[in-house]
């Protein structure tokens, strides 16, 4: 695989597993209930995803001069994942709670 491509799918990868964990974290501290099973199950799934692009590059090249990219991207995309996080986190929830108002659910 390219290493730009693959720095870029690292970014992404790492950038959403992160997202999911800050997610799940914020989901914790307001007893969120209701989310966080699926977000459990979203966390898992990226994490499998960007262990196995990095272990993946890891095992079939060694240690070469661009796992110092891989690295940058992995921390860039865990900041950038953590920060979207924590800005979305009480839009959704907004959402959420005007969603289920309007369905009865929720008063």
């Amino acid at each position: 695989m390219n290493t730009l491509l693959l720095a870029l799918a690292i970014y992404c990868s790492m950038g959403s597993m992160v997202y999911a964990r800050a997610f799940q974290q914020m989901n914790v501290i307001g007893k969120h209930y209701k989310a966080v099973v699926p977000t459990s199950f979203a966390m898992s799934a990226l994490e499998v995803l960007s262990h196995t692009l990095v272990l993946g590059e890891t095992i079939i090249n060694g240690f070469t001069p661009t796992a110092l990219l891989y690295w940058f991207a992995m921390g860039a995309g865990g900041s950038t994942g953590c920060i979207l996080a924590m800005y979305s986190h009480g839009k959704i929830g907004d959402w959420m709670n005007i969603v289920l108002e309007w369905m009865g659910i929720r008063r």
